[in-house]
């Protein structure tokens, strides 16, 4: 839990005893909203620590100036008892069915009750921890357990009778108190177990929410009744002692009697013995929560925790002090590397001397205790600290006239400042020399010795992307760096001032620079004796290093890699070595082994003054020529004929040949797939019918180009024509009836059905043909014939002739001859 220092003095007496009485100051401490509400609260006298149960399952221990001590995860913890003869607490863990004891070191153990049993409330009396419950089946009771048993000895029926709601528990070495709804009962612990001693309603309208004891034990205190009033009962046989004054809705009792009552904001005492109002302060506060009231036994010291019941933040802890007591102010401020702690204790503007106050920085223990002087005032140096804000506590623990109190500071603690920077930078380095930067340093600090101070470089570049130590000396206020980078480029060097070995936390300034290294040029050319060759045939590559300055005394190795077909990742082929008396040339001869493209990708890896250099030679190999040949033994054949085709391959020379044919408008087949060597060949007889397209393939290898031969032959269409229906003839004359059909009978051997045929008729006029009428598509039969009938009258004495012709397509075009005919009576 964060805890903030909120305030002063915020409250105020509204209601002195006297007009001299100063007013009662109380401290007012943020509590952190994430652990949650406050449902409890205890006081530990004798640690002299405040335990807060928080809403996030945190119990959490504070001192008396609201400082966290310890705070540790408890699971559903809620109501807290206190043994003060041990210092244990005891809290219920309503989530885990349980009460958990904690120590001064500690939550120790959590002491099952069972499945189904949720502590609510708890009291410490007679050795035994007393606690109210709700059962899986929604029934309730008081229940107690024995800790000091091992394992602890659990009784769920400890105490006898029948209760409305869990109820509330107080107790001490003789009797116990329980409260549920508006019924309270008092038992007696004498006999070792709890006997009913008397039971009283005291409210029919409203439930009790808690019940205290007075030391003494003759009194129950009921805060937090109807009307927010606070009763106190007898507890011989719950008869009343009276009422006090004002409102209180939570209330605490001291050793002596003295009882707070709170309601809201507002804190009432009253004196042992009176049920009258002796005073009231506000605590500036919106309210104070149930149980979260706590008052130590001696009333050096009142606890209260107040919160906005309407959204439960701004949870506050209010320290507040014996009332009896003269108010103190205590002032604390820190200044400075070290830090100076210096502040005044005055009580009513008087300076307080001789007493002492404590020093604590964060959560430290007491760093130190100074003796105020003649006017009150401490100091205290603390020793240098890294830089950062840091907050000093000074409390006063109080006097058997004074208040305790508390203040505190936080303060920004700055650096020692110190200075460094490069006084010497070279700006470029040749490759392999070493890089030397020189500088100064200072500090701003009396009597410093420069001598004590670590200084460290680091470096950034190629050769370390992450950077690197880089080799510094020192003497005095300079310092020097050197350092030999392994690759070219730009480094960024950064030398920090570090500190000293008796005091770490003085340095960090720092002072950069850049340096650039760089490498001689390197041209690598290249020249080949050609680009492209065939398969098996010697190429090189004629190569020249130039070095700039000084180059190799033994020479230089030069890379080659080949990526081919066979390798397209690459080989390495032998290094080249080259020197001065070589020209720094070289030369690679090699014999490409298959077909396709080659790169020789040369590298001259360079040195820490040279820079590298690379080329490449591109080569394409092709393969050899199979020699393939494709051959028919005529180039045109009439329809029906057979021929044959020819394929051959070169001597030498073996491979697959793939024969196919492809007849005009048909799909192409494969006549023969056969394996040739040595100058063979194969004849392979063919029918044609239709114009053929024949091809021949040689797929080739790593060492044989694919090629292809390609030859294409005619084949022609016999087309057949008669003229039908005549009566005689007369030489090549065919004579017609008048009323004869003069028909025209076409047959194709190349069979096309439905192809067109163009059927032309002319007649003999003034001694010449003239076209009497052309029919462009007479289509043929399914059998490719057709019989064509002359469409118009034919006189008597008339010359005539016809003639049919094909189209071009599977085969060439075919013309029929003339054929004459006249007519006769």
């Amino acid at each position: 839990m964060t805890l903030l220092l909120a305030g002063g003095a915020l409250g105020t007496a509204s209601a002195p005893a006297s007009a001299s009485e100063p007013p009662n100051p109380t401290v007012a401490v943020s509590l952190d909203a994430a652990d949650g509400s406050v449902s409890d609260l205890v006081v530990d006298d004798a640690r002299q620590v405040v335990l807060l149960a928080c809403g996030n399952g945190v119990l959490e221990t504070l001192d008396y100036t609201g400082q966290t001590v310890d705070a540790e995860y408890l699971p559903g913890v809620g109501a807290l008892a206190l043994d003060p003869a041990t210092g244990h607490v005891y809290a219920t863990q309503e989530s885990e069915h349980a009460i958990a004891v904690a120590t001064a070191d500690g939550v120790q153990n959590s002491i099952d009750l069972g499945s189904g049993v949720t502590p609510l409330t708890v009291a410490y009396g007679d050795g035994r921890v007393w606690f109210g419950y709700r059962s899986a089946d929604g029934t309730v009771g008081v229940g107690s357990l024995d800790p000091t048993a091992a394992p602890a000895a659990v009784d769920l029926h400890a105490v006898p009778g029948v209760w409305s709601q869990v109820p509330q528990l107080a107790a001490d070495d003789s009797r116990l108190v329980a409260a549920a709804g508006g019924t309270v009962s008092v038992l007696s612990l004498d006999a070792g177990h709890a006997e009913a001693r008397a039971s009283r309603m005291v409210s029919a309208t409203g439930d009790v929410r808690q019940a205290l004891l007075s030391p003494d034990g003759t009194a129950v205190l009921l805060p937090g009744l109807t009307g927010d009033t606070a009763a106190a009962l007898s507890t011989d046989d719950l008869s009343s002692l009276g009422e006090y004054s004002g409102a209180a809705a939570s209330a605490a009792v001291a050793a002596d009697g003295s009882v707070v009552t709170a309601s809201g904001a507002q804190v009432t005492l009253h004196r042992p013995g009176s049920f009258d109002a002796d005073r009231t302060w506000n605590l500036g506060a919106p309210t104070v929560g149930l149980h979260n009231l706590a008052w130590t036994r001696d009333r050096s010291h009142l606890f209260a925790v107040t919160a906005d019941p309407a959204t439960g933040l701004g949870i506050t802890l209010h320290l507040g002090f014996d009332p009896d007591l003269t108010p103190s102010q205590l002032t604390v401020s820190a200044v400075g590397n070290p830090p100076t702690v210096q502040g005044r204790l005055t009580a009513g503007g008087v300076p307080v001397t001789g007493a002492k106050v404590r020093i604590r920085r964060g959560t430290t223990q007491v760093l130190a205790e100074p003796t105020l002087d003649s006017d009150g005032r401490f100091s205290f140096t603390d020793e240098a600290l890294t830089p950062g804000d840091y907050t000093y506590t000074a409390d006063f623990g109080g006097s058997d006239t004074l208040q305790p109190t508390v203040a505190r500071s936080t303060t920004t603690v700055p650096p020692i400042r110190s200075s460094i920077a490069y006084t010497k930078v070279p700006g470029q380095v040749l490759g392999g020399q070493a890089v030397q930067l020189q500088g100064t340093f200072a500090v701003a600090a009396g009597g410093y010795d420069p001598d004590r101070a670590a200084i460290a470089s680091w470096v950034t570049g190629p050769d370390a992307p992450g950077g690197r130590e880089a080799a510094t000396q020192h003497s005095g206020n300079t310092f020097e760096v050197l350092d030999t980078p392994a690759k070219p480029g730009v480094y960024t060097y950064t030398t920090w001032y570090q500190g000293d070995g008796t005091d770490a936390y003085v340095g960090g300034s720092k002072t950069t620079a850049t340096v650039t290294v760089v490498r001689l040029a390197t041209t690598l050319t290249l020249r080949q004796s050609t680009t492209s060759t065939v398969v098996g045939s010697a190429v090189t590559v004629h190569g020249t290093v130039a070095l700039s300055g000084a180059p190799y005394d033994d020479g230089a190795w030069v890379h080659v890699l080949r990526y081919s077909p066979a390798h397209p990742s690459g080989e390495a082929l032998p290094d080249l070595w080259t020197t001065a008396a070589k020209g720094w040339s070289f030369d690679l001869t090699d014999r490409p082994e298959s077909i396709g493209a080659y790169r020789y990708h040369f590298s001259f890896p360079g040195s820490a003054r040279h820079e590298p250099a690379t080329a490449d030679a591109v080569l394409a190999a092709t393969g050899r020529d199979p020699g393939l040949t494709l051959n028919t033994d005529a180039t045109r054949y009439g329809y029906g004929s057979r021929g044959t085709v020819t394929v051959g391959i070169g001597r030498h020379y073996t491979g697959t040949v793939s024969i196919w044919a492809q007849p005009s408008g048909g799909a192409r087949v494969l006549l023969r797939k056969v394996y040739l060597s040595n100058d063979a060949s194969l004849a392979i007889p063919y029918t044609f019918t239709r114009n053929t397209t024949f091809t021949a393939g040689y797929s080739g290898d790593t060492g044989y180009s694919a090629v292809s031969r390609i030859r294409t032959v005619t084949t022609s269409a016999r087309l057949s024509t008669a003229l039908r229906g005549w009566y005689t003839s007369s030489g090549s004359w065919r004579v017609y009836h008048r009323t004869a059909k003069k028909q025209l009978s076409v047959a194709l051997a190349a069979p096309q059905p439905g192809k067109c045929v163009r059927v032309t008729v002319q007649q003999y006029v003034s001694g010449r043909w003239k076209t009497v009428r052309s029919t462009a598509c007479a289509r043929l039969a399914s059998n490719s014939t057709l019989l064509w009938t002359v469409p118009f009258a034919t006189p008597v004495g008339a010359k005539y002739r016809v003639a049919a012709a094909s189209y071009a397509g599977p085969n060439p075009a075919a013309t029929g001859p003339w054929l004459y005919f006249t007519v006769r009576k």
